[in-house]
């Protein structure tokens, strides 16, 4: 509730992400309590979906059981056995197609929030620690931003694509967005490498002067600094006794 609550009555800051121009009350409540919405949808349709494929597993086996469990009256009845059979495979098959159209329109749910999480952990760079300055650095901005965003595009894609197996289309589009997904992926984590060490790390205060500039105008903004007014005092050197007693 906590997370509901300062979402609800959050307060703005005033204060804007230089990279991004958003308000820092964006970081602070917007962006966790979406990452909670999206992370609860994923795994209620992960396990929806899970449960559904169990339940549909049974029906097929039952189905299967049924098939081969016929009595010797029913071969020598051949006519009725038809009718009966006919029946049977009738509802097992269009239980199938629903089950793969079911399955198929959960797949597009999942992706669709997984592009959600995918984009939002854009977000999470600018609170990221691990580099020469704190939140986006040269190559994230350059580099990891676009290829999230690239990502998160063909995720969005790929749900797209399993939402249009759920009417019973091809799956090619599925597996074209998939194998695209792994591509880029690996591109982007090899493309990243190499520039943070090659291009940044070679001349780093220089590639990364403006990021530390946003840092230190973000930190003094935090602690309030730039209210602090700086004043020049006349230093006068006949200090006396008298005034050393005064302040012992």
């Amino acid at each position: 509730w906590e997370l509901v609550l300062r979402f609800i009555n959050q307060v703005p800051f005033d204060i804007s992400e230089p990279l991004t121009g958003l308000g820092v009350s964006f970081f602070v409540y917007n962006i966790p309590f979406i990452n909670f919405l999206l992370s609860f949808a994923t795994s209620l349709i992960f396990f929806s979906a899970v449960f559904c494929l169990v339940m549909y597993a049974i029906s097929f086996g039952t189905s299967e059981k049924t098939k081969t469990s016929q009595t010797l009256k029913d071969i020598l009845l051949s006519n009725q056995r038809r009718g009966g059979s006919f029946a049977t495979d009738n509802f097992f098959e269009k239980l199938k197609t629903k089950a793969y159209r079911h399955l198929s329109f959960l797949g597009s749910l999942f992706l669709f929030t997984i592009a959600g999480k995918i984009f939002l952990s854009r977000y999470d760079l600018f609170l990221n620690q691990g580099g020469a300055v704190f939140g986006v650095g040269f190559a994230d901005a350059n580099i990891l931003l676009p290829i999230l965003s690239a990502l998160a595009v063909v995720a969005g894609l790929a749900g797209v694509a399993a939402l249009v197996m759920s009417f019973g289309y091809d799956k090619k589009y599925l597996v074209w967005s998939g194998s695209v997904f792994a591509g880029v992926a690996v591109i982007g984590l090899l493309v990243n490498s190499v520039v943070q060490s090659y291009v940044v790390s070679p001349d780093e205060f220089n590639k990364e002067k403006s990021y530390l500039e946003h840092q230190i105008e973000m930190t003094r903004k935090g602690f309030a600094l730039e209210r602090i007014n700086e004043e020049q005092f006349e230093v006068a050197n006949n200090l006396s006794k008298q005034e050393v007693d005064n302040n012992k």
